[in-house]
C-alpha cells in the first residue's frame, strides 16, 4: 500500500485517531477521509485475495 494509505490506517485502526482528527491532519474533511479508508481496506482486501490465490503479481487499481 502507499504510505499514505498505511499512515491512515495505522491511525485509524492502531492510534484510535477518528475520521474527523484524521482529516485534520491531512487538510481533508471527514467524509473524504472515511472514503480513503474504506478504499485502502478494498485495495488491501483485492490484495490478500491474489497473495491467497498464489498468483504472482499484485492487484493495482
Amino acid at each position: 500500500l502507499p504510505e499514505k494509505n498505511r499512515e491512515i490506517i495505522f491511525l485509524y485502526f492502531f492510534g484510535h485517531y477518528t475520521q474527523q482528527e484524521i482529516g485534520e491532519m491531512y487538510g481533508r474533511c471527514r467524509s473524504t477521509t472515511g472514503y480513503q479508508i474504506r478504499r485502502t481496506l478494498q485495495l488491501l482486501h483485492k490484495e490478500m485475495e491474489v497473495l491467497s490465490h498464489g498468483e504472482s503479481k499484485p492487484f493495482a487499481l
